[in-house]
């Protein structure tokens, strides 16, 4: 398998932060929590995770008990609305046709699976390595 970055570093930890939000439903994670998981200050947490909660994926909730939570149907979500992958197709003017031709197939494949994965199945995958047994010898 070819090995390039294909998300920022920001699309990474904000899809890091929400699949650990979403992990644990009922709980929640608070921002010191996520921070200190994710390698960030707490104030990156709340920049990271603004947009989320203002677009309604996630609840934020200030104080002692507070932190995030996903709201109804964040489980449901898909990769590319959480991570605000661009749908308009147009290509980059400084770009040659035949690299923004490839450039819009490869981007087309990558939403297909951004769009058929949701935070619910990668929260899945990370509850099942979670609980897998380790084997010391």
């Amino acid at each position: 398998m070819a090995s390039f970055r294909l998300f920022s570093t920001r699309q990474r930890k904000t899809l890091e932060a929400v699949v650990e939000i979403v992990t644990e439903p009922v709980r929640g994670r608070g921002s010191a929590e996520l921070a200190k998981s994710l390698g960030m200050s707490r104030e990156s947490v709340y920049q990271l995770l603004l947009p989320l909660v203002r677009s309604g994926l996630l609840i934020g909730d200030r104080g002692r008990n507070g932190g995030y939570r996903g709201a109804s149907g964040t489980a449901s979500a898909r990769l590319s609305e959480v991570l605000g992958f661009p749908r308009n197709g147009e290509p980059l003017p400084d770009c040659p046709q035949w690299v923004g031709r490839i450039e819009g197939l490869a981007g087309n494949a990558v939403l297909q699976v951004l769009d058929s994965t949701t935070v619910g199945e990668l929260a899945g995958e990370l509850r099942a390595t979670r609980s897998a047994p380790t084997w010391e010898i």
